[in-house]
């Protein structure tokens, strides 16, 4: 029997806490055979839950003063679901860019997310326009979409100037949306994931993942049910839609079942975290190097945390 223990790293922070609270939720309802402690020492996986917000070079100093961590790191995995995730620890990201991401120490994986398309029937709708976008101006791609499909006959393209706090009639929209459309565009944002993706195959719509950097988690059929398409392409989506319009049916019944095999919160989410954690193994791993390496040079400078670097990123970002 595995025994795990969910952990707060900053239970000060509501997000965090709740985030945390619920992912031991469903790890009590999914995990059949395994149970869940509440004394870390009797653990024998420790899931970590950060806050949602980027983490800075502070944050060794931060985990270097939390007793779960220090006692018990060899153990420690951290399930990190924020837009600008740092390489501090093992474990599982929902948005480790591409040039970072390292499979040695992390594996890919979606948000532990509650969801609310199943009560709105959309896998009952039958679509009427090709795709949708509908979304906050995160990421110039976003802009890009929106100026080149805002009023384009095939489907709608809209911003919104909210971040998760849509009024009803804001939410009531995204989802009609939703429902009358057959791909939902999901563009990155701050980070190089979307929620939109775990969104539209609830819904048993077809994602159009649009992001360089982002990298599919280990586990859901991809090819069979999602489309890429490179941020600089933008302008080719309505062709290449239209080209698996008579896909789409099928694709979104198939996004459904992989939603349902991995992403369903109380029944599939925790098992399939469990699975990926169990695929990690760094060689010559120990708690002493790990902890030698966050205040390591080669760490600060690869993070973005040394000044040096952070000046020559802004530099080059403004490079024609």
């Amino acid at each position: 029997m595995r025994k795990i223990h969910v952990h707060c790293l900053e239970p000060d922070d509501r997000m965090a806490a709740d985030h945390a609270l619920f992912l031991k939720e469903c790890a009590q309802s999914a995990l059949g055979d395994n149970s869940v402690v509440d004394n870390p020492k009797d653990a024998d996986t420790i899931l970590l839950v950060p806050a949602f917000r980027q983490m800075f070079h502070w944050y060794g100093r931060h985990l270097l003063n939390d007793p779960v961590v220090m006692r018990h790191l060899d153990r420690c995995f951290v399930l990190e679901s924020s837009d600008g995730p740092a390489d501090y620890l093992r474990g599982c990201y929902v948005s480790m860019p591409y040039s970072k991401y390292c499979p040695s120490r992390q594996r890919a994986i979606g948000f532990l997310y509650a969801g609310d398309t199943q009560d709105r029937g959309l896998q009952m709708t039958k679509p009427i326009r090709l795709f949708c976008f509908r979304g906050a101006p995160s990421h110039p791609v976003r802009r890009e979409l929106v100026k080149r499909f805002a009023t384009n006959h095939d489907g709608t393209a809209a911003l919104m100037d909210r971040w998760m706090n849509y009024s009803d009639g804001e939410q009531r929209v995204y989802w009609e949306e939703f429902g009358a459309s057959k791909f939902i565009l999901c563009p990155r944002g701050l980070g190089s994931s979307t929620i939109r993706v775990q969104e539209a195959m609830q819904a048993g719509r077809v994602p159009v993942i649009i992001a360089i950097d982002w990298v599919a988690p280990t586990g859901p059929a991809w090819e069979e049910f999602s489309l890429r398409v490179p941020e600089g392409l933008v302008s080719d989506i309505p062709a290449l839609l239209a080209a698996r319009e008579g896909d789409a049916a099928e694709m979104g019944r198939l996004a459904r079942a992989e939603w349902e095999r991995y992403y369903e919160p109380r029944k599939a989410f925790v098992r399939w975290l469990l699975s990926l954690i169990d695929e990690i193994g760094t060689p010559g791993w120990t708690p002493e190097k790990e902890i030698r390496r966050w205040s390591s040079p080669s760490f600060r400078w690869s993070e973005g945390f040394d000044p040096t670097h952070r000046v020559l990123r802004r530099a080059r970002a403004q490079l024609p």
